[in-house]
């Protein structure tokens, strides 16, 4: 008859599936975020579920740190005063409540590491408004948010593998950035839109992206000149990494990008 120190010391069935098996297992009983079809101010809603699974043992709460982290898109919000993590959830009834927190303090170090796929909104407002909100205008006002685009940017390079990026940029009313095109905005705004789209610079050393998206207030060349460097390509040549640390991606996650799920 076997005793309570012999089942201690057996591997538990869970931990002996294969590992993909087993991370489907993790994902359907982790919060995970789906599209949003309609038409707002957030593209992606969490789904919310319990986070127990994290108290389990040390080896699962390191598999699904990486899937909830690695796996899930996460939107962050920059403007010229903070950067925020814009958490969008849907519930029963249909409502879409959403809070935001400060980006990276609201989490650890090492789980912002394990982010892989973000969509970062940037509002840039008129010299107007930005005076008005920020007593800040001009040239002023771009370099504040260049400083924080950079600062963004210097706390997530490290991560070294990022599988999905896409960036929108909002100059003056976001309403008319996101529902006209860019052409329009370029005739209308003419060399305040090419002014205000500095502000995405920083983005340039952010390389090593396997699918990287720049839309809004920018004009088409910039946009493709952006994408190209995060892509990590430029004239045909491969641009050099920017000097960080190498992070070993998980196998597990690596096959799930492969398979673009929830990409």
């Amino acid at each position: 008859m076997e005793t309570k120190e012999d089942l201690n010391y057996q591997t538990s069935s869970l931990l002996r599936l294969p590992t993909e098996l087993r991370r489907q297992i993790y994902s359907d009983c982790l919060p995970h975020t789906i599209p949003n079809n309609i038409r707002s101010e957030s593209r992606t809603l969490w789904r919310r579920a319990s986070i127990n699974l994290l108290l389990v043992c040390r080896s699962v709460c390191a598999d699904d740190l990486d899937i909830l982290y690695g796996t899930n898109t996460f939107e962050i919000d920059i403007c010229y005063d903070a950067i925020k993590f814009r958490y969008t959830w849907l519930i029963p009834s249909g409502l879409k409540p959403k809070v935001l927190y400060n980006f990276p303090s609201y989490f650890t170090s090492a789980n912002v590491q394990r982010i892989r796929n973000c969509i970062i909104d940037l509002e840039h407002v008129d010299d107007y408004t930005g005076r008005i909100k920020y007593n800040m205008g001009g040239a002023g006002l771009t370099a504040g948010i260049r400083d924080r685009v950079a600062a963004f940017v210097n706390e997530v390079r490290d991560v070294g593998a990022f599988g999905k990026v896409i960036v929108r940029l909002s100059y003056g009313n976001r309403i008319l950035s996101d529902i006209r095109r860019v052409k329009v905005l370029c005739r209308e705004a003419g060399r305040d839109t090419e002014a205000a789209q500095t502000v995405l610079e920083p983005f340039k050393c952010l390389t090593g992206v396997r699918r990287a998206e720049v839309s809004g207030s920018v004009t088409p060349k910039y946009a493709a000149e952006i994408t190209q460097a995060m892509i990590g390509k430029a004239d045909g040549k491969t641009l050099p990494m920017v000097a960080a640390k190498e992070v070993a991606q998980d196998p597990a996650v690596l096959w799930r990008w492969k398979n673009s799920w929830n990409a």
